[in-house]
């Protein structure tokens, strides 16, 4: 067991030459520090390993501070070590060949659960980059983001696919120049109330019931960065289905714009928020359709 110990603490100590998210001069642990760690860690001392880092913040220091925290039982100070390492150091993966089969397995979790949050930020900030047209700083950000996403923990999360999707849309049009593209109009064509409001009391049929839509707060349209084929405009429209907490819950294409957009615009409708339709003064589910107009650029 003391064998397998130190196979894991050399292993460990291999990885961290892996992790680059900040200065290296920042990362640098103390001369001897790493291989004090590795030898308590591998005779069994771990308190005195948590001792010997308490001072150290690092992604080095956040590993072995996790795996004696394991060793020991504490569950749940273990995995605010790996919240740590993983928000800090998000490119860190690691393999149960490399580690103990328990810290991987929580350093998988970990990854699924904090990544598309540090994905999600890192997606406004390169949008706004794009928006100011700090291309290079943008670029930088969606590559990031391409990369963090493509981890075998995160392929079935629907919101990281959509983000990848966005992102690749964004990098396509930072990194190529070309002639205006048309650049999508959009107006909200129909909204539809749910008919059954929630009530606590019984419903007057002779009292005429008053309705509003819902209200569009957030709804970023994709840019366009494909050829336009046409000197005619490209009309399209996408129906939205939208809680009475104004969140975007499912949505289809009503009237495609193009193949590619399509798929753009629908990843684009999860992050849309709406203020809710009432019914009555009463929040309701609801139904919208939101047309699309792709131009021409003026010639």
């Amino acid at each position: 067991m003391a064998g397998r110990r130190c196979i894991y603490a050399f292993a460990l100590l291999a990885a961290i030459g892996h992790v680059s998210v900040a200065p290296a001069a920042a990362q640098q642990p103390p001369d001897g520090l790493p291989e004090r760690a590795e030898k308590l860690y591998a005779a069994a001392a771990y308190e005195e390993v948590l001792s010997l880092l308490e001072q150290q913040s690092s992604p080095w220091a956040d590993q072995y501070r996790a795996l004696c925290l394991l060793a020991l039982g504490r569950q749940q100070d273990a995995e605010a070590a790996v919240v740590a390492l993983v928000t800090n150091s998000p490119e860190f993966t690691t393999s149960v060949g490399d580690v103990p089969p328990r810290f991987a397995a929580l350093v998988t979790r970990v990854r699924r659960e904090v990544l598309p949050g540090i994905l999600r930020q890192l997606f406004v900030e390169g949008r706004e980059e794009f928006r100011g047209k700090a291309m290079d700083s943008a670029v930088a950000r969606f590559e990031k983001l391409i990369v963090l996403s493509s981890g075998a923990e995160l392929r079935e999360v629907a919101e990281v696919a959509d983000l990848r999707l966005l992102a690749e849309s964004f990098l396509d049009l930072a990194k190529t120049p070309r002639a205006p593209a048309p650049q999508p109009q959009v107006s909200e064509v129909a909204a539809a109330p749910s008919a059954a409001a929630p009530s606590a009391r019984p419903i007057d049929p002779t009292v005429p019931r008053t309705s509003t839509p819902p209200v569009p707060i957030r709804q970023d349209i994709p840019h366009w960065s494909g050829a336009f084929d046409s000197r005619s405009a490209q009309d399209g429209a996408v129906r939205v289905q939208i809680n009475r907490e104004g969140r975007v819950t499912g949505a289809t294409m009503a009237k495609s714009v193009h193949p590619r957009y399509d798929m753009q615009l629908l990843a684009a409708t999860r992050f849309w928020s709406y203020k809710p339709a009432t019914v009555d003064g009463q929040p309701v589910d609801s139904e919208s359709v939101v047309q699309i107009r792709l131009s021409p650029p003026a010639r």
